[in-house]
């Protein structure tokens, strides 16, 4: 928007925000609205007419190309260009193969193609996965099976560097002499012994999962008090299961929660795409001239140290060929995403509880189906199995913490918490979630300050717990694996993942 607004003159962009909206001061308080990009939309038109097409303006370019690759219709966009809304068809073939050209200059100058919005400096990641078209052929064979590959690297302020410019663009062509190959698939085969394995020998040590950074111990705080908000106890330690209310719970899920009091803002990620590997990645050799691909791109980015992140099926395949050239591949770090990741966890989750009556629990309470509870206890559905385990861990922890009160009452000793203090900010942060109005974050923050005497609490009951009843550990473990996977979505989400 900023970049189609500067070549618009300035009195004729002052004369359209006064038309469409009334808008004469001089602060552009309506920016980035839909007024001001029909302003932006309607100053490209007028430039574009008045030039008579001289000036490619970004609106008429790229709404060519777009109609271009969602239609594939030359009428389409010669009746869009005859009523001047976006360059004709020849100019959008003439930018189709300048860009092919600088991809194949490039090429042949540096040795590998890497995006002109990467720029060195802030670190870079790429990320590889399968592009499968899937074409409709007579016997179907032989549709296209290809790899995209992608860089992404956090948003730079300031001026940017210049762009240089590889190929000779001072002739309009709409044709290449000859479509240069610039992604050969390298050979490579796993044939033979598989290598050896020298890392996370014998006993795993148990102190590599305790974790004392700080943010741990605030998610779980926000856990807690995310609880303790949606049960709004009359006194902290006296919970009726069912509330005597008879307005709706309006406290959201642990979702909706963490949505409403989460103060981290989303950095912008600047995102380029390289050119496909026509190749399956199901196949090493194409695995394998991806990793080599992204060597190339970070070295010629001045990064010596290359992230890569696969999904599961090529993230096997992809650490096998890091393990046998372990040389080669010294400096690259192979992950799954995030996604894959908690994907994963769900399956764990539901090998370790399939015979617990969790999957009973679902269907009878009317929460999903026979099929859908199912799959989603195999790790198949993300949303499904996230919200499934939501809804039981909730559930479960309602159910523990009656049973916390009724132990606290039969001890008849100090708990060392100023219930009366922390039950009244629990209710303020209801009615700052219920009223929209007030400090939601500052209330919820205090909440969270007061969790720290309740969880002492909290662990010595569990303690207690699991030394009495085999079910009661059984079921705390499943509180605290699913606690576990909400703080891994948190982390990710709030950008948290140091």
């Amino acid at each position: 928007m900023n970049k189609s607004k500067d070549i618009l003159p300035e009195n004729l962009y002052n004369l359209l925000r006064w038309v469409v909206y009334k808008d004469t001061g001089p602060t552009h308080e309506n920016e980035n609205t839909v007024e001001e990009r029909h302003v932006i939309m309607l100053g490209q038109d007028i430039v574009h007419c008045a030039t008579h097409g001289r000036v490619k303006t970004p609106k008429h370019v790229s709404l060519a190309m777009s109609v271009r690759h969602l239609t594939e219709s030359k009428q389409v966009i010669s009746i869009l260009n005859r009523m001047g809304h976006c360059s004709s068809y020849e100019e959008v073939e003439a930018v189709d193969t300048s860009l092919a050209m600088e991809v194949v200059a490039k090429y042949y100058i540096l040795g590998v193609v890497t995006p002109s919005n990467i720029t060195p400096g802030v670190f870079i990641q790429a990320a590889a996965d399968n592009n499968d078209i899937n074409e409709e052929t007579l016997d179907g064979k032989h549709t296209t099976h290809a790899t995209t590959i992608v860089l992404y690297q956090q948003g730079q302020f300031g001026p940017l560097p210049q762009r240089q410019t590889y190929a000779d663009h001072a002739t309009k062509r709409r044709t290449l002499d000859s479509p240069a190959a610039c992604q050969a698939i390298l050979e490579y085969n796993t044939y033979g012994k598989k290598p050896p394995v020298t890392q996370f020998l014998n006993t795993v040590k148990q102190d590599w999962y305790v974790c004392g950074n700080p943010l741990d111990d605030g998610a779980s705080k926000m856990d807690l008090a995310w609880a303790l908000v949606r049960m709004l106890p009359t006194k902290l330690f006296e919970v009726q299961l069912f509330p005597m209310e008879t307005d709706r719970q309006t406290v959201p899920g642990w979702t909706g929660f963490n949505a409403m009091v989460s103060s981290a803002a989303p950095s912008i990620t600047e995102v380029g795409y390289c050119p496909m590997i026509n190749g399956s990645p199901t196949e090493a050799s194409t695995v394998y001239t991806v990793m080599k691909q992204i060597q190339k791109m970070m070295s010629s980015l001045g990064q010596h140290d290359c992230v890569i992140t696969f999904d599961l099926a090529i993230y096997m395949k992809a650490k096998e060929i890091q393990w046998r050239n372990s040389n080669e591949f010294g400096r690259t770090v192979i992950r799954m995403g995030g996604f894959h990741i908690a994907l994963n966890y769900l399956a764990v989750l539901g090998k370790m509880f399939e015979d617990s009556g969790l999957s009973d629990l679902l269907i009878e309470s009317g929460t999903y189906g026979i099929n859908t509870a199912e799959n989603l206890l195999k790790g198949k559905s993300y949303n499904r199995g996230v919200r499934g385990h939501k809804l039981v861990m909730e559930a479960l922890m309602r159910l523990q913490w009656e049973e916390q009160c009724r132990w606290l009452s039969q001890r008849h000793e100090d708990t060392g918490v100023d219930e009366e203090t922390v039950t009244a900010h629990i209710h303020s942060c209801k009615d700052a979630v219920k009223e929209t109005t007030g400090d939601l974050h500052n209330c919820c923050q205090t909440v969270c300050d007061d969790m720290t005497d309740v969880q002492k609490l909290m662990s010595v009951f569990r303690t207690f717990g699991r030394t009495a009843s085999q079910v009661f550990s059984f079921w705390s473990t499943y509180i605290e694996m699913v606690q576990l996977l909400l703080e891994f979505i948190r982390a990710e989400r709030d950008d948290e993942m140091k």
